[in-house]
């Protein structure tokens, strides 16, 4: 019924889960600045987050970007804040 009275309803739950895992990034991006994980480190360490701390979609680790050092994590929706408003969140941890 809701997604017959508000037709942007599926895509309001889809923004949500994305801000979601935004969150998510952040959460990682703390602990992994408190425990000081090396860069080499990342995968291994993203590997064994806890669920809570996983992509909402799919449950897998998020995502690490060797090239830019960054935690990375594809949502569903496009991001006004992209240049090429690609669903794609990212935040830089080592340079």
């Amino acid at each position: 019924m809701m997604a017959i009275i508000v037709p942007d309803y599926p895509k309001h739950l889809q923004r949500i889960a994305d801000i979601d895992g935004y969150r998510r990034l952040v959460l990682l991006q703390h602990r992994a600045a408190a425990q000081r994980v090396a860069p080499k480190d990342m995968p291994t360490w993203l590997a064994k987050a806890p669920q809570e701390l996983r992509n909402p979609y799919t449950l897998q680790p998020m995502q690490w970007d060797v090239a830019t050092g960054s935690l990375v994590f594809e949502g569903r929706e496009p991001q006004n804040q992209n240049p090429d408003q690609s669903p794609v969140y990212r935040i830089r941890l080592h340079r």
